[in-house]
This record gives structure tokens, sequence and C-alpha cells, in this order.
């Protein structure tokens, strides 16, 4: 066979809009943050937008052993988010919505399973990009500030890890987090190039804030794209602490 097998299956598998490569799971994104948390000695996850639990439950799948602390503010993502944690004692999870100040406000509840969820409207071109994300109900929330809430941990937890996926309100979390991050070796950060959610910080808003906080971006993975015309509209950024 002209190419080998594996050359004939690739130019098939091409032929209806799929590339075969070769997976190389230690060289995921996945795999790079779990050899940090290991080489930063991380012993506290802070899981702000848990969603149901799918970012803690990869954490546990790697092989992160140590404490968890999850928020998330719908409901009904808070049920399933309490049940994946419910036979985890190291796993303790919030029913709030978490940003600069603490109070009470509306999340816009999206119809893909809350996925798209948030505090900000949704921008047109989010919606365009996939329709399903719709808003299709809202909630009324409790906020809390990480620091108010990171107070309440335990001092031996010294290397935290915070990951922030709230759908254009990661610049309200980190202004209400400055002592956390004090406390932070990693930051996990969702960031985006053009604006989904109307007045959200883009990319480098986001960089420069982290910096200030003595953070440096290290690594990113590709994420949302537009499917019309594959731009490539969000990725999550990992950023380290300079000083170690």
């Amino acid at each position: 066979m002209a190419g080998g097998p594996t050359a004939q299956i690739k130019k098939a598998l091409r032929g209806v809009g799929f590339e075969l490569q070769r997976f190389d799971p230690d060289g995921s994104f996945a795999k790079r943050r779990q050899r940090l948390l290991a080489s930063e000695r991380v012993d506290l996850v802070v899981d702000v937008g848990a969603h149901a639990g799918e970012y803690a439950g990869s954490l546990r799948h790697g092989g992160y052993e140590s404490r968890i602390l999850s928020f998330e503010p719908q409901a009904q993502m808070f049920g399933r988010l309490r049940e994946a944690s419910s036979a985890d004692p190291l796993w303790d999870c919030r029913n709030h919505a978490v940003g600069a100040s603490p109070g009470s406000t509306t999340l816009h509840v999206s119809g893909n399973e809350g996925f798209s969820s948030s505090i900000r409207p949704m921008a047109a071109i989010h919606e365009e990009a996939e329709p399903g994300s719709s808003y299709v109900d809202s909630e009324s929330v409790s906020v809390v500030t990480l620091d108010e809430a990171i107070a309440e941990t335990p001092e031996d937890s010294d290397r935290l890890m915070l990951k922030v996926d709230t759908q254009g309100y990661e610049s309200e979390v980190l202004a209400g987090a400055p002592a956390t991050l004090s406390r932070c070796h990693l930051v996990e950060l969702e960031l985006v190039l053009v604006e989904l959610y109307e007045g959200q910080a883009l990319f480098g808003e986001l960089v420069d804030q982290m910096a200030d906080h003595g953070f440096l971006l290290t690594d990113i993975e590709s994420g949302f794209r537009d499917p019309r015309t594959s731009q490539l509209l969000q990725v999550d950024g990992l950023f380290i602490r300079r000083d170690g």
C-alpha cells in the first residue's frame, strides 16, 4: 500500500475533516500542570468557578492528593459539585460567587449545561460562535472575596494554587484576593483574546495584573475557537510566582 497504512489512514481522516497525530501524554497541558503542582509543593488548590467538579476531578485523576477548596455559585451545578466531592475528605465546596467585594448579585445561567454562566452580560460573538450558550435563566447569588474566604483556611496551607474560570469575572476575583495571591505559587486563569462578556478584562490586561502581583505567564493551553472561522477566542494561562 503506497505510503503505508498509517499514511493511508491519515489521508482518509483528512478527507472527513480529522487529523491523526501521535498523542504525547507527558507533553499535555494537564501533565505540565501536575508537574508544577508537585515541584511547587502545592498543598491547597483553590478552584473558583468549579462547575460540577470537573477541574478538581482531573487534578485527582492526575495524582494530586492534597486539599481542594471549590467555589460554585449556581445552585444546580453546586448540587452536582457537592455530590462529586462527597467521598473526598480533602475536598471542600462553597456555594458562592467570588468577586472584588462581598454582597449579592445576579448570575446569568447559560443553556449549555451552565458552562457559560456569568455575572456579566454575554457578548454577541460568544452567542454566535456557540448558539447553545445563550442565557436561559438567572439566579441571585451571594458573593465573597477570596481573602475573606481563605482567611478561614489553616495557616499550614501556605503553598496555594489558584484556578479562576469565571466567564469574564476573573479581574474582579483577583481584585478581592491580594492576600490570597501572596500565598499562591501557581495561578491558572481563563484568558480571552476578544471580549466574550461585556466589560471583561482581556488577555494583556490580566497578564499585566498578574505581573503586578509578582507572577509570570509560563504556559498556555488553546481553548475556545469560533467554529465558523477557527479564530482563537480563549486560552487557559498558567502563571508561576517569579521568586518561587
